[in-house]
């Protein structure tokens, strides 16, 4: 799976915070690295990929609000419920 794949798979799945946390975790006690995923990352990868994370979950909350307001926007115009309300 290729990287930017894998950081969209993770944002999809809402694994921000998980992510964060180990993170955080290993940077205080000064790791090299840590594995995440099944993937070995390095803390200068894994802070490209904390930034990437960040940005993907950002762009996909987006994309579920727009989602949803477009079904909203079609139950309206097809009188499957009260815009009134």
């Amino acid at each position: 799976m290729g990287q930017m794949k894998w950081v969209y798979s993770l944002a999809e799945d809402g694994r921000l915070e998980e992510y964060i946390n180990i993170y955080y975790e290993n940077l205080a006690n000064n790791c090299v690295g840590f594995t995440y995923d099944g993937k070995f990352l390095t803390m200068a990868r894994a802070t490209a990929v904390l930034k990437l994370l960040k940005d993907a979950t950002v762009q996909y909350n987006l994309y579920i609000e727009e989602q949803a307001d477009q079904e909203q926007a079609r139950r309206i115009y097809n009188n499957q419920i009260d815009a009134t309300k």
